[in-house]
């Protein structure tokens, strides 16, 4: 079968080659804005957690993956002064449309707080540096935003970064075994084309898959 597949691959160069470049174009142009068109989601279907959530949905209006929990320290303390923090916390969240702080408490030294948001993870997940600047100039200083929207906005460029680094050893890899197996052509470069299409998409749903097992 193999050598079948090469001797058609000699004397059929051209449409060989053909055929790599389409297909290439194909996956580059189906790869493009990809994230766009896909739902990342935490839950696991059927399971009790999904369940859960359904049901904060459901009864109280929480919306578990659009939602950002907010920690700030503080030392020694007034009423007032922890009545100032919040105001200041209700103040940055405003910054992501139609928010509401929706828990709110301090105790120990630590204001502590859930931001609820109408977003799905993606959506919801763009607003993470927006807010984190806007805790800053209202005097929050160290507040700390975490949450599955502002876990996926952390780790996903981290992911981006190293998946690069892969691919960029794979084409250099690929470009050498299949250099050293066919000898120098141009043609050896056009499969390595497809290393560079955009897998990002992929690699979260896995991430975000794997965090809850």
């Amino acid at each position: 079968m193999l050598s079948r597949c090469a001797i058609f691959s000699i004397k059929a160069q051209r449409l060989v080659i053909a055929t790599w470049i389409v297909l290439s174009c194909a996956g580059i142009l189906g790869a493009i804005n990809l994230d766009k068109h896909l739902t990342t989601s935490l839950e696991v279907p059927g399971t009790p957690s999904a369940q859960a959530s359904q049901h904060l949905a459901d009864r109280f209006f929480e919306n578990t993956e659009g939602t950002f929990t907010i920690l700030y320290k503080y030392k020694q303390a007034t009423p007032d002064q922890i009545a100032g923090f919040k105001s200041s916390l209700a103040k940055a969240a405003a910054v992501i449309p139609g928010s509401q702080v929706i828990q709110e408490k301090a105790f120990a030294g630590t204001l502590y707080a859930n931001i609820g948001t109408s977003f799905d993870l993606n959506e919801a997940s763009q607003y993470t540096d927006d807010l984190r600047a806007a805790l800053l100039a209202n005097g929050l200083q160290g507040a700390l935003v975490t949450g599955p929207p502002a876990i996926k906005s952390d780790v996903v460029p981290i992911l981006a970064s190293d998946l690069q680094r892969g691919q960029l050893i794979a084409i250099v890899l690929a470009t050498g075994l299949l250099t050293a197996t066919l000898g120098f052509s141009w043609a050896v470069l056009i499969p390595c084309s497809l290393v560079l299409q955009r897998s990002q998409p992929h690699l979260e749903s896995f991430t975000y898959w794997r965090r809850n097992f």
